[in-house]
């Protein structure tokens, strides 16, 4: 990765699999050139079958209110598009505002906020008739306290990266 991109661009490990590179001063068609020069790179360097998708976020004049987690949100959501289209592909974000980009918003602003709760769920041994262990149960407040249930909210989570943030949490 460190050889395809730039001098000046900054290359970081963000977790497990995933890496984020910061081109500085590209237009979009430049940031797709050096996302298919990595994808190429990666898969002629690889004996094994690697699936690689980029999704492209660009910090230019329409971005200037975003701040860096905004961003990575924006490539998140690009990254998802990639991956739908087949492997090996890279997208841009076009700066619409996805309902996913919506709900990752609002996951995040209700982890910062304290806004997941959790319940315990008594399981019942039958046989015996008495409580053998709880499960807990994990549920999302809006910002007006209404208790959102967790099919809203969870596989946006999953998709995106934050159910390690709610886990966490939850512990």
């Amino acid at each position: 990765l460190r050889q395809e991109a730039r001098e000046s661009d900054l290359l970081a490990r963000i977790g497990g699999d995933e890496f984020a590179l910061l081109v500085s001063e590209a237009s979009p068609e430049e940031a797709l050139a050096v996302a298919n020069r990595l994808i190429d790179t990666i898969r002629s360097d690889t004996s094994v079958t690697t699936g690689v998708s980029i999704g492209i976020a660009m910090f230019d004049q329409s971005a200037r209110d975003l701040n860096g987690r905004e961003l990575l949100i924006a490539a998140d959501i690009a990254l998802f598009e990639a991956k739908e289209a087949g492997r090996g592909q890279a997208v841009v974000y076009t700066g619409k505002r996805s309902e996913s980009l919506t709900w990752i918003e609002r996951i995040r602003e209700a982890i910062d906020d304290r806004r997941l709760i959790v319940y315990a769920q008594p399981i019942v041994d039958l046989e015996q008739g008495k409580t053998d262990r709880d499960e807990l149960l994990v549920r999302m407040l809006d910002s007006d306290g209404n208790v959102i249930a967790p099919g809203q909210f969870l596989p946006t989570a999953e998709r995106f990266g934050l159910i390690e943030e709610i886990d966490r949490l939850v512990l």
